[in-house]
């Protein structure tokens, strides 16, 4: 398991700092090209501080799907234009590995005693998803007016992409609970240890 998430790992981050070269260079995309380049650097630092941290490899594979989806086979690849839904698809994983990671996280720092728990973690996760996708369209935006790399869509696209976010949030947070009940009981620890890890900051 190791093995197959290490090679994961490594093929995201290939394909996120392949972005701004392809951008460039394949597509003629300068102003995509740079903001794929601020992508990479931001991705490569989540990854130096995940490696520093000793984060268990589940959670950096998590933190690299949302750019892996978006500017590596999304900008880099081109799958934006070449895939009608793929915006969706990005949002989705994006709001998916929120829901995954967050659920959990703040399950883990509610009171064992408060009423609800699951129902306010799962929330809480959702309310986190709808704002990184809110801070997402106005980096789009933010991109497309400094960089012209004509990113943003129209109304209906920003509420679309809204939608996928919440929902791949509610599915990365069911998942993570049903992870959690579901499985057999090695299975289970197996799979909390890396959010004990993420709520320690270890």
């Amino acid at each position: 398991m190791r093995a197959l998430l290490g090679t994961l790992i490594a093929v995201m981050l290939l394909l996120i700092v392949a972005a701004p070269p392809l951008a460039w260079s394949v597509r003629q995309m300068p102003g995509v090209a740079l903001a794929s380049a601020l992508a990479a650097g931001a991705s490569l630092a989540v990854a130096w501080w995940a490696r520093r941290r000793r984060l268990p490899l589940e959670l950096t594979t998590l933190l690299l799907l949302p750019p892996a989806a978006a500017w590596g086979l999304g900008e880099g690849l081109g799958l934006f234009a070449r895939v009608a839904c793929w915006d969706a698809i990005a949002h989705t994983v994006a709001g998916l590995a929120i829901g995954a990671l967050a659920t959990p996280f703040l399950l883990a720092h509610l009171r064992p005693d408060a009423r609800r728990r699951r129902g306010m973690a799962l929330l809480g996760a959702v309310g986190i998803a709808a704002l990184a996708g809110a801070l997402w369209e106005a980096g789009e935006w933010t991109s497309d007016t400094l960089l012209g790399s004509r990113t943003l869509g129209n109304a209906a696209d920003t509420v679309a992409d809204l939608v996928c976010d919440v929902a791949g949030a509610l599915a990365g947070g069911g998942a993570a609970f049903v992870a959690g009940s579901r499985l057999p009981e090695l299975h289970r620890r197996r799979l909390a240890l890396p959010f004990r890890a993420l709520a320690r900051g270890q």
